[in-house]
């Protein structure tokens, strides 16, 4: 091991002196030695001399530009690559490597950097992490010097900027990654990507200028292509910000209502039984004054789970604004009676009916529709109730003492949804 050691030293110092004889400026020869010994200050000195010494020695602007990189004077560093590359075109490859090796070196530490960030915010360190963003903004910022093209940088120092809270420099530099990677189509995803996560993301935090924001960023999102269902969570995530703003934005309310009817329908496009899109929208409609077609909206909300207490109590606030108390009363007894009532035997169902006289209500049900699936009975306050649910057809009677108050329609469960259901 030793000797291959020595062999691989020996070949290292003939390689810098066949490097060395070749050049043709003292000063350049002694600045490549300093160079490979890690004396940057004192290569750039002797590359300067050679400089002066002979203009148009492009070999020597391409090794002062190497210095001037490791010293992370980066703008010198580029312009004088740049100039090498012009007096000699040979060098094009060189030059090149050069560019990309440092490249990498920025780049690279620019994401260690965003990575320890993230790592010292999730530790509550807010300090450590802003001084180690700012690091990394001031590394990718370095990258582009030297790979301009690179739509990583771009990428990265946006969700730099956006975690220091520039956005207006954030939503710049998505939109040059964007422009740049039109084609791409593997980069074009991931930016999808960025611009759903970091508009949905400024949908948790809801004020005005975070809802503006996340706005900006979906609607870049939507402008890409994605999969139906991912541009479905788009327009939904759209549709709820303009909802959200027709409070914090009050002179705007009208437009913001028509903006999330119009994105919550277009979520529907993909997926019609999507339920908390079905409640957004008749919320919408309703707050628009379209109360039939809030109330459309809310039985198809109801009839995805008639037994599911979040559609009756959506119905039953879209009947209290539609001036329906009494159904609006049903919707919410239902859910009082599902959830606390207690069962009745089926078994003696005619005689329990007959309790309340040969014309009651409850008696001519029975004669009309035949027993019920399930019965259950619930006092609210002093008052009884007796629910009969005939879950295959879609209904549910009321009844005060053998009088019915009200019946609820819905979509008719399955034979195979009513048995899972009474099963439980």
């Amino acid at each position: 091991m030793k000797k291959r050691t020595m062999l691989i030293r020996f070949g290292f110092l003939l390689a810098v002196v066949a490097l060395i004889a070749a050049c043709k400026s003292e000063y350049e020869s002694g600045g490549i030695l300093h160079f490979t010994q890690g004396r940057f200050e004192q290569a750039l000195e002797n590359f300067e001399l050679a400089i002066a010494e002979q203009p148009e020695n492009g070999s020597a602007h391409l090794w002062m530009g190497r210095s001037l990189a490791e010293l992370e004077r980066d703008q010198e560093a580029v312009e004088a690559l740049h100039k090498a590359l012009d007096l000699d075109p040979t060098q094009a490859e060189m030059v090149d490597n050069t560019l990309g090796s440092y490249w990498s070196k920025r780049y690279n530490s620019g994401l260690a950097s965003f990575m320890n960030a993230l790592k010292s915010r999730e530790a509550g360190q807010d300090a450590k992490a802003r001084e180690e963003l700012l690091a990394a903004q001031d590394r990718f910022e370095r990258a582009i010097l030297f790979e301009p093209d690179s739509v990583k940088n771009y990428m990265n120092l946006a969700r730099v900027n956006y975690q220091l809270g520039d956005m207006d420099d954030a939503l710049s530099l998505f939109r040059q990654a964007k422009s740049m990677s039109e084609g791409d189509a593997r980069v074009q995803t991931q930016l999808f990507g960025i611009f759903q996560d970091l508009g949905t993301a400024a949908l948790e935090t809801t004020d005005r200028q975070s809802l503006e924001t996340a706005l900006a960023l979906l609607g870049d999102a939507e402008q890409m292509r994605a999969t139906p269902e991912k541009m479905a969570e788009v327009h939904f995530n759209i549709a709820t910000a303009h909802y959200i703003l027709t409070e914090l934005d009050p002179d705007q309310t009208a437009m913001h209502l028509v903006q999330a009817e119009k994105y919550y329908r277009k979520v529907l496009t993909v997926d019609d039984q999507d339920p908390m899109t079905l409640e957004n929208l008749a919320l919408v409609l309703l707050e628009q004054g379209e109360i039939d077609q809030a109330l459309e909206i809310g039985q198809q909300r109801l009839d995805l789970d008639p037994t599911d207490a979040e559609g009756h109590l959506l119905m039953s606030r879209l009947r209290k604004a539609a001036g329906d108390d009494r159904l609006a009363n049903g919707h919410l007894l239902f859910v009082q009676i599902r959830s606390q009532g207690d069962d009745v035997p089926l078994a003696d169902i005619r005689e329990h009916a007959s309790e309340y006289g040969p014309g009651s209500d409850m008696l001519k049900t029975l004669r009309d529709r035949g027993a019920p699936k399930e019965i259950k009975e619930f006092a609210a306050g002093f008052t009884p109730y007796e629910a009969w649910f005939y879950w295959m057809e879609g209904r549910v009677y009321v009844f005060q003492k053998g009088e019915e108050k009200f019946r609820l329609t819905f979509r008719s469960l399955t034979r195979e949804e009513v048995e899972e259901l009474t099963a439980s």
